[in-house]
């Protein structure tokens, strides 16, 4: 039989089947990454141009951009922020209200709708078309107030009031002296978080030992009473609401005889609708 003879291989020809093997290797791997790139980009134009065949409604602003004064008009009714039902010094601010009514719709009292208990905020987000609720008129309220972070214009002043202390008279005397020691070291003012001008006014004086805040009229009063506090630091209007109105008499009241702030009490309107402001009870012009 005749044999076969194997010849070795050249060296040369060897590494020319590697070189070979490693470019075909790279190219499909460089294959295999261009089929999944294009894959995946038109996957993803795919899920792009997928639009729901329906959507949702939009909701209506709840902002009325028109003018307070047809708003006004339109309703039928203004509404105004005051304070709480039933006391004097309600009554006295629903009485501006009314008067302000009275211009824009004529004065029936069916025209006019109270709002307590709302302040700033109520008015920036047009709850209320006037703040008539005690308001002090203040060069920061004019541009930047604390709650909202917004201006507000306001009428010429209805009624100048004060910050007064009243209470015990040995106590009202250490408050207005502002000794906290001897028979003054157990000094206790209370002062109402309502309304900022008194506690930044007191809160500036004393140290938080001297002083307890009260989160409302009625607060006030009970604190007063049951001797958590032996002073009081109100307004002339303020203490209306506290004592003037209610059941309970105290003959030994005494008050201060030194005004701590002078409060320009006016009504306050938005700064955006100049027509609203300049209305008639509302205006800062004097002729």
């Amino acid at each position: 039989p005749e044999v076969v003879v194997a010849e070795r291989m050249l060296l040369s020809e060897k590494k020319k089947m590697m070189i070979i093997g490693v470019v075909i290797f790279v190219v499909v791997i460089v294959a295999v990454v261009i089929i999944l790139v294009l894959f995946l980009d038109t996957k993803r134009d795919d899920e792009t141009a997928v639009v729901p065949e329906t959507r949702r409604p939009t909701m209506a602003p709840t902002f009325d951009n028109r003018p307070t004064l047809q708003i006004v008009q339109e309703r039928g009714s203004i509404r105004c922020g005051s304070a709480e039902n039933g006391t004097t010094r309600a009554l006295f601010f629903q009485d501006l209200c009314r008067a302000v009514a009275a211009v824009v719709l004529g004065g029936d009292e069916s025209n006019l709708e109270v709002v307590n208990d709302k302040w700033f905020p109520a008015l920036e987000n047009r709850d209320i078309d006037l703040l008539i609720a005690g308001a002090t008129h203040t060069l920061e309220r004019n541009v930047r107030e604390q709650s909202t972070g917004s201006g507000f214009a306001f009428s010429t002043p209805y009624f100048y009031d004060g910050l007064r202390y009243q209470g015990m008279d040995t106590y009202v005397v250490c408050a207005e002296e502002m000794k906290r020691y001897d028979e003054c070291s157990t000094l206790s003012i209370c002062v109402s978080a309502v309304y900022s001008t008194s506690y930044n006014t007191i809160s500036a004086l004393f140290p938080p030992e001297f002083y307890k805040v009260a989160p409302s009229v009625d607060d006030m009063r009970n604190m007063f009473l049951n001797g958590t506090c032996n002073v009081l630091a109100v307004e002339s209007l303020q203490l209306t609401a506290i004592f003037h109105d209610s059941d309970t008499v105290i003959e030994e009241l005494t008050s201060g005889n030194r005004s701590l702030t002078k409060e320009p009490l006016a009504i306050a309107t938005c700064t955006h609708d100049t027509e609203w402001s300049g209305m008639p009870g509302m205006s800062n012009d004097h002729d």
